[in-house]
């Protein structure tokens, strides 16, 4: 037989066996470790709430947020301050390591440091001709609860005293806050009123500045012309509180909107409690107080679970030719104890081959706070081999 000859009965051969041989059709194989659905489970409890006045709690991260069933219109004192900041940024944003426009002291600035003093309200010290900047009346509004620091702000903006009003009251509207009326920059104004669910949604509101963040976790701070001044907030860096306003008057009592930061199973998240209308004895003890026990009593009851990117869960391939499986980004999850929470894997359409960092399925994560969680491959995934596809 001549060479030609068997070259070519080797080809027809091979072609006679490739036409034998099933399509590329074969998918490849997938192989899902369960623990990768497996979620923890918590201790289910109640939200520790006051036994007087008005609260209000959240877990943004969780989609809780639960309330006392009165919800009255009361004096919110210097919780109102929260707003003055919240407009005051608006009208001139500010991020971090900013210092912001400045302005000098003027002597109208010190008759109202005097005057505010004389009226007990919360002050920092001003000196005609110093300079202040945003930052730095931010710093005395809320570490402080400066209240000639909240009317320098407003000067500071360029706007009348009661255009800014109507721009809290404008803004407030825009939260939601339908239960809250603004008469003053600073919160002295009993005409200054608020629910604590209200004072809530503006609390979670202006923790995203993250500007405020920083501000509100400092327990002191130091000011042109009145030198280190303390926080009123209570409890402030201790077990875990990281701000963020307090007040009090004799018309609203003790007022606390406190952030709480807890982590569970490796993921942080903000606790928030709002509470109002706290009387007798040392009234802002005791709204720092409620405010924690029903923070912490909330936060306690969190599940929670992190896929982290790159995490191994599986295999996907052939026998013997495979690649790992992976998380295609960090994802957390955080619920109740009491909520119905479950995660299940979802296969996409298969495929014979995929390239790294294709996704070969979804974990799916059902409950209050619904989560995707996206499996690719770790590497190349090639198209079967003839001896894969006669298998």
């Amino acid at each position: 037989m001549s060479g030609a000859v068997a070259v070519a009965l080797v080809a027809a051969s091979g072609l006679y066996l490739a036409s034998r041989l099933p399509p590329i059709s074969t998918y490849a194989n997938v192989a899902i470790r369960p623990t990768v659905a497996v979620l923890p489970v918590g201790t289910a409890g109640s939200f520790v709430f006051p036994s007087q006045g008005s609260a209000a709690v959240s877990i943004p991260d969780a989609q809780v947020r639960a309330t006392t069933s009165g919800q009255p219109e009361v004096p919110i004192a210097s919780l109102t301050k929260m707003m003055t900041a919240e407009v005051a940024l608006e009208l001139l944003p500010l991020s971090l390591g900013q210092l912001g426009p400045c302005l000098r002291v003027t002597p109208d600035d010190v008759a109202e440091y005097v005057h505010d003093r004389a009226t007990d309200q919360s002050t920092v010290r001003v000196v005609v001709g110093d300079q202040l900047c945003e930052r730095q009346l931010l710093d005395g509004l809320f570490v402080h609860s400066a209240s000639n620091y909240a009317t320098m702000l407003v000067r500071l903006t360029g706007l009348s005293m009661s255009s800014f009003i109507d721009q809290m009251n404008h803004t407030a509207i825009v939260l939601s806050m339908n239960h809250t009326t603004y008469a003053d920059v600073s919160g002295y104004d009993p005409a200054s009123v608020s629910t604590a669910l209200d004072q809530l949604r503006l609390a979670e509101h202006v923790m995203q500045w993250p500007v405020v963040a920083n501000i509100v976790q400092q327990t002191a701070v130091t000011l042109p012309g009145a030198g280190t001044v303390g926080t009123y907030t209570p409890l402030l860096g201790e077990n875990g509180v990281v701000g963020i306003k307090s007040g009090r008057t004799s018309q609203a009592g003790g007022c606390d909107a406190l952030a709480l930061r807890r982590t569970v199973n490796g993921t942080t998240f903000l606790t928030f409690a709002v509470v109002l209308s706290q009387h007798g004895g040392d009234v802002l003890t005791a709204a720092g107080n409620a405010a924690y026990a029903l923070a912490d009593s909330a936060a306690a009851q969190v599940v929670g679970r992190t896929w982290v990117k790159g995490q191994r869960v599986g295999n996907v391939g052939w026998a013997g030719y495979t690649q790992p499986l992976v998380v295609g980004a960090t994802v957390s999850a955080l619920w109740l104890a009491s909520q119905s929470e479950s995660a299940s894997y979802g296969p996409l359409a298969p495929a014979t081959h995929y390239a790294k960092g294709d996704v070969v399925g979804t974990l799916i994560l059902s409950g209050p706070a619904p989560r995707v969680v996206s499996l690719v491959a770790g590497g190349d995934v090639s198209p079967p081999s003839w001896w894969e596809r006669l298998r």
